[in-house]
């Protein structure tokens, strides 16, 4: 029969009164006293260290209960753009992004995602080689990138494998 090292230790403690008190007053014992106390074995220190830490995660787990807000941030609403533009190199940040006819943008009042890469700044390339196609939630476009990511068959001359096997990485 297979015990825990909890059921063993409350198991010594009933057995071992010094035990038992330096477990009753493990709030104002220091991790330094429980290292200097002897004891039989060796996992007993390592069970009262592991109880102490176990005490001050539900304290403070309490003191922090009346300040803790339950709640959800809703889902952001932007607008899903579809690039019509040729396929080309846009300016984000210190990198370019090559875009294809077909993929998704998406713009807020923050700034854009192309596929899983943010930029705070909207490049005016993008707006003018792009159509609104609905004003979704990001959750909503990160779906329909999944879709199209899905739907994608691989460039030509590259055989087997799936879309997301035959991927390019362009390097400066």
């Amino acid at each position: 029969m297979e015990r825990s090292l909890k059921a063993l230790f409350e198991y010594e403690c009933k057995r071992q009164p010094a035990l038992a008190a330096l477990v009753e007053r493990i709030d104002t014992v220091s991790e330094q006293e429980i290292a200097a106390t002897p004891v039989k074995l060796p996992w007993m220190r390592t069970a009262l260290l592991q109880l102490k830490r176990d005490r001050a995660v539900e304290m403070l787990a309490v003191d922090l209960e009346p300040m803790i807000v339950d709640g959800l941030v809703s889902d952001t609403i932007g607008w899903m753009r579809n690039w019509v533009g040729p396929s080309g190199f846009v300016s984000v940040g210190r990198t370019a992004l090559e875009m294809h006819p077909g993929q998704l943008v998406w713009l807020d009042f923050t700034g854009m995602w192309i596929d899983t890469i943010y930029a705070a700044t909207v490049p005016p390339e993008v707006l003018a080689n792009t159509r609104t196609l609905a004003r979704v939630s990001r959750t909503e476009y990160y779906e329909a990138v999944r879709k199209r990511m899905n739907g994608l068959t691989a460039p030509a001359g590259v055989t087997g494998g799936s879309p997301q096997q035959a991927f390019r990485i362009f390097r400066p």
